[in-house]
């Protein structure tokens, strides 16, 4: 039994994947990654043990952070070990109200990542709440009974989203709907008149992330999203068709990009047979839905 599959077993039930809008849920066993970084803010959630956070996994006499609740911010180093049962890991686009939230929400704030939520209980409940079945998504009418109850335990109290720039939330919608648009900065830049060395300022200082990064991580969010859609256990072509799709240059390019930045395969994720949501903001198809937005003829190759 390799490590996948006996991190399942602990459970008894499978792992859950989850896009709705901007955002991603995974819930599960934790997988027991290696250090790594997210390209956008990450909330980790134990739904049945509390995690160890390394405070920084290149010093391990830096030692851990023993914590029910952690919201890592994006581009930080780290790792969490964690043990048997369940755990929740909820990706968030920089401009969503709810990460406004968290943070406002946290007692504890560090450079790093975010401590002491108030409102943890809440945001636990809803999630051990989500259906782990495909059917149990499958009906429109129901979808927003299990959406509605993590969405104002994220929020907490309503905080207005934060406007930022509207150059790059231009730039963010389309990179997220579109994720292999082809145009690099100097193609952004001359599209929202603006030059290209501001336009980089802008993106790192409204998402905390360069550019290349930011585009990375739409890529491999939707390549994931679509080889999972496709089955359980999918082959090396389904990660190359959606590798492809995504706007990367092929499955080596998303495995290497991949255990970068989750710090485990896409190979090792697909084994657990996740059930796989995708409510797209538009039209919340559900189960693996494609965009709807225009495919361009070309990919790009690089980061």
């Amino acid at each position: 039994m390799d490590r996948a599959e006996a991190t399942l077993s602990e459970t008894g039930c499978a792992p859950l994947l989850l896009s709705w809008g901007t955002r991603a849920l995974y819930l599960g066993p934790s997988l027991r990654l290696s250090a790594h970084r997210n390209a956008v803010a990450v909330l980790a959630v134990a739904l049945d043990a509390p995690f160890e956070l390394a405070l920084d996994p290149r010093r391990p006499q830096a030692g851990h952070r023993r914590c029910t609740a952690a919201l890592i911010e994006p581009n930080r180093l780290h790792q969490i070990n964690a043990g048997a049962g369940d755990y929740a890991f909820i990706y968030l686009d920089p401009f969503s109200s709810e990460l406004k939230a968290l943070r406002a929400r946290c007692a504890e704030q560090q450079a790093d990542a975010c401590f002491a939520l108030a409102g943890e209980d809440a945001l636990r409940t809803a999630l051990r709440h989500l259906p782990r079945s495909a059917t149990a998504w499958a009906d429109e009418a129901t979808r927003s009974q299990h959406l509605a109850p993590l969405e104002a335990a994220l929020l907490g109290e309503a905080i207005p989203a934060a406007k930022g720039d509207a150059r790059v939330r231009q730039l963010v919608t389309c990179l997220h709907a579109q994720p292999d648009d082809v145009r690099d900065l100097a193609d952004w830049a001359a599209a929202l008149g603006v030059s290209e060395s501001r336009l980089q300022h802008l993106v790192k200082q409204e998402t905390g992330l360069p550019f290349r990064r930011l585009r990375l991580w739409m890529r491999l969010r939707a390549a994931v999203l679509s080889a999972s859609g496709r089955a359980a256990g999918s082959t090396g072509a389904d990660l190359t068709r959606a590798a492809l799709d995504a706007g990367l240059a092929g499955s080596a390019h998303l495995s290497a990009a991949f255990r970068e930045m989750f710090g485990m395969s896409p190979t090792a994720l697909l084994a657990l047979a996740p059930v796989v949501v995708q409510i797209d903001a538009e039209s919340t198809a559900t189960h693996g839905a494609r965009s709807s937005a225009p495919r361009h003829p070309h990919t790009q190759t690089g980061y």
